[in-house]
């Protein structure tokens, strides 16, 4: 699987403020929740304690529809802006991990290997609508039968009425058929 490592060794050796520019297009399978699609630009900033990544990419992402329940793909702009710190003293090789802070969400890895994808993935979720729909005209799904009603249309009676609300059936006029 592809993914979004960049080896930023010699970028961490360099003095705060030096940059590294990035082209992505990045197709990916597999974890749960990743986006299929990256595609944009990264922009990765050396500051005195680790590296600013700033990163604006258009991702497409694998959703199930909430009414008839069909997978499609969702397209979405992100854009990240998070700090990554190191896991090891680029100078000495000793575990910082005495110095990080618990507030930290992301790290460069002890082979200064600074991995993007669980950060991609994270604002790509974050980023998912709370109702996904393949369309916004989307039929959903036949409560009676289950019949997906964007590709066909059911056969179920749709003249069985509940009998709460029987008494309405009274109040309808001939032209609201």
């Amino acid at each position: 699987m592809p993914s979004m490592q960049y080896n930023v060794a010699q970028l961490m050796l360099e003095p705060t403020g030096s940059t590294r520019s990035f082209s992505v297009e990045q197709a990916q399978q597999g974890l749960s929740g990743a986006p299929q699609r990256a595609q944009g630009s990264i922009e990765m900033l050396r500051t005195h304690q680790g590296i600013l990544v700033q990163a604006m990419l258009d991702v497409e992402t694998s959703l199930h529809c909430s009414r008839c329940l069909s997978p499609y793909h969702h397209s979405s702009p992100i854009n990240i802006e998070e700090e990554f710190f190191p896991s090891v003293d680029l100078h000495t090789g000793h575990s910082s991990a005495n110095e990080i802070d618990d507030d930290v969400d992301f790290y460069i890895d002890g082979d200064h290997i600074l991995d993007l994808t669980e950060a991609v993935r994270q604002y790509a979720i974050a980023d998912e609508p709370m109702k996904p729909l393949c369309n916004p005209n989307c039929s959903g799904l036949c409560h009676s039968c289950g019949t997906n009603l964007n590709l066909t249309p059911c056969k179920c009676r749709r003249d069985d009425i509940d009998p709460r609300w029987a008494s309405l059936s009274s109040l309808q006029t001939p032209n609201d058929n």
